[in-house]
């Protein structure tokens, strides 16, 4: 018998999935509007919210294949996916918030 709450594991399946939703929408406007439309090429500090933004999208698609996995006796499964969960969480955040600092704070200072 296991020993989480009902229904966590689909609240942490449907969580990791739904921030992997958000974040991709996020990776796609950064990727198609974000640059194109100050006419400015990517550059090498884009970088820094572009890989953690990439790494927690794939932590979180990961997350729903540890969450589901066969657990007998052992929690070690579920106990994984919240981690990764968590990871991913982190590293999204990270990534919006250099996003922010980077594009629109430094580059609303640079206009002015």
């Amino acid at each position: 018998m296991s020993r989480h709450l009902t229904g966590a594991v689909q609240g942490v399946c449907s969580s990791a999935i739904g921030l992997a939703t958000l974040l991709l929408a996020f990776i796609g406007y950064v990727g198609y509007t974000g640059k194109h439309s100050c006419d400015r090429n990517w550059e090498i500090p884009d970088l820094w919210y572009l890989i953690p933004a990439g790494l927690a999208f794939c932590v979180l698609l990961i997350v729903p294949l540890v969450a589901t996995a066969r657990q007998d006796e052992s929690e070690r499964p579920m106990e994984i996916a919240r981690w990764m969960l968590l990871l991913g969480t982190a590293c999204a955040l990270f990534s919006v918030l250099a996003f922010f600092w980077q594009d629109v704070s430094i580059g609303f200072a640079a206009h002015n």
